[in-house]
C-alpha cells in the first residue's frame, strides 16, 4: 500500500482514475482514513461522523471521473467532504422543523382519531407516529406537550392545571420537544 503525504493524494487520485482495483481500494481506504480526521475536529458523535464519511464516499465514487490531476487531491476530497456534512445537516434540520410543526398543527382529536380532518400536509402515518412517539415521553414532559402544543392552552393555564410554575413548565415543553427529535431521528434515521 502506498503512504500517502499530503501532497501524494493527488497521484493516488489518479491511479484510482485508470480502474485499477487495487489503486481504487485504496485510493477509497485512504480517503475514509482522511474523511475521519477532518470530521474528528468538528463532530463529537461517531454514528454521525460515519455516515457523513460514508456519504463522502459515495460522492467520491461517482465523481472520481471529474477529478482533475492538475488539481489538489486533498483539496478536492475536501471540498466533497463539506458539501456532504452541509447535505447532512440541512437534512436533519428540515426533518425537525417537520416534526416541530406537525406537533403544533395536529390537535387532540386527530390524535385519538389517527387523522386529520382539514390538513392535506400531514398522512395519518406521522399522526400515529406522533402519537406513539408522545406515549414513549414521561409523563411530565407528555402532558406539558398536550396542553399546551396540542390542546392549544397558554402555558400559564397548562401550568396551572398541572400543578406546576409555568417556568416548569416550560422546561417540561423543551424536554419533551428534544426528546421527540431524538425518537424521530432513531425512527427515521436508524433504519437506513
Amino acid at each position: 500500500m502506498l503512504q500517502m503525504e499530503k501532497n501524494n493524494f493527488t497521484l493516488l487520485l489518479k491511479l484510482a482514475q485508470t480502474g485499477q482495483s487495487k489503486h481504487y481500494e485504496e485510493c477509497l481506504i485512504l480517503a475514509a482514513n482522511f474523511f475521519h480526521q477532518r470530521l474528528k475536529k468538528h463532530i463529537r458523535q461517531e454514528e454521525i461522523r460515519e455516515e457523513i464519511v460514508q456519504e463522502a464516499l459515495i460522492g467520491l465514487h461517482k465523481n472520481l471521473f471529474t477529478f482533475n490531476p492538475t488539481l489538489n487531491g486533498e483539496a478536492w476530497l475536501s471540498t466533497i467532504l463539506k458539501y456532504k456534512m452541509i447535505d447532512y445537516f440541512r437534512k436533519h434540520k428540515k426533518h425537525h422543523r417537520v416534526l416541530t410543526q406537525l406537533i403544533d398543527d395536529v390537535t387532540i382529536h386527530e390524535l385519538q382519531t389517527n387523522s386529520m380532518h382539514n390538513d392535506e400536509t400531514w398522512n395519518n402515518e406521522e399522526i400515529i407516529s406522533l402519537r406513539d412517539m408522545l406515549l414513549e415521553l414521561s409523563q411530565n414532559p407528555r402532558e406539558a406537550l398536550i396542553k399546551t402544543k396540542i390542546e392549544g392552552k397558554s402555558t400559564k393555564v397548562a401550568a396551572e392545571e398541572l400543578g406546576l410554575r409555568e417556568n416548569a413548565l416550560r422546561t417540561q415543553i423543551s424536554r419533551g420537544i428534544q426528546t421527540l427529535k431524538k425518537l424521530y431521528h432513531n425512527k427515521h434515521y436508524e433504519k437506513k
